[in-house]
C-alpha cells in the first residue's frame, strides 16, 4: 500500500502519517484514497460533492432473533426449578419400594443447563445488538465511497477534516 504523492501534495489525515504504517484511510491536500472492501479508491477533493455520518447497527436483527431464542430456554429452565422446589433428592429421601419416580435433583441439573443455555444466547444477543458500525460516506465524481471508521470520535475527525480540505479545494478552483 505505498502511496505516491502527486507534487505539492501533503497528507492530512492520519495525522501523524507514518508512510511505513497501514492506513485504509488517506486524506491529502487534493485527493481522499480509501482502501475498503471495493478495492483501492480514490477521488478528487475538488469533485467531492457530499460527504455524511452514517451509522448503523448491522447485527441487531441477528440479536433480536438469538435473544428470542434464548428466552424459551431460559422459561423452561425456570419452570423445571420451580416444578421441583423444596422436594428432597432421593438421597435425602429414598422413595418408596417399587415406584419409578424422577430424582429432583435431575431435573435441578437439566433446569440449570437449559437456563445457561438460554443465558448464553441471550448474551449473544445482546452483544450481536449492541456493535455499532461507523462510516462516512463520500459521494461525488460519479462514485460513492464508504469510508469505515473505528469509533465515533474517529469518524467525525475524518467528516470535519474531509469537509475542510473539500472547501479549500473547492475555493482554490473558484479562484
Amino acid at each position: 500500500m505505498a502511496l505516491q504523492l502527486l507534487p505539492n501534495e501533503q497528507v492530512i489525515f492520519p495525522a501523524p502519517y507514518v508512510p511505513t504504517e497501514p492506513a485504509l484511510t488517506l486524506i491529502t491536500t487534493g485527493r481522499i484514497i480509501n482502501f475498503g472492501d471495493e478495492g483501492r479508491v480514490e477521488m478528487p477533493l475538488g469533485k467531492v460533492g457530499f460527504t455524511g455520518k452514517l451509522t448503523g447497527r448491522p447485527l441487531l436483527v441477528l440479536g433480536i432473533v438469538l435473544a428470542l431464542l434464548g428466552a424459551p430456554f431460559v422459561l423452561y429452565g425456570a419452570y423445571e426449578w420451580y416444578s421441583v422446589r423444596g422436594m428432597p433428592t432421593h438421597e435425602e429421601q429414598p422413595p418408596p419400594p417399587g415406584v419409578e419416580t424422577i430424582d429432583p435433583f435431575d431435573v435441578r441439573v437439566k433446569a440449570v443447563i437449559f437456563a445457561a443455555i438460554g443465558a448464553i444466547l441471550i448474551g449473544a444477543g445482546y452483544l450481536s445488538g449492541k456493535r455499532i458500525r461507523y462510516l462516512v460516506l463520500v459521494r461525488g465524481d460519479g462514485k460513492m465511497m464508504k469510508v469505515k471508521a473505528k469509533d465515533e470520535i474517529q469518524q467525525t475527525q475524518i467528516l470535519m477534516t474531509l469537509q475542510a480540505m473539500v472547501q479549500g479545494a473547492k475555493a482554490m478552483s473558484g479562484a
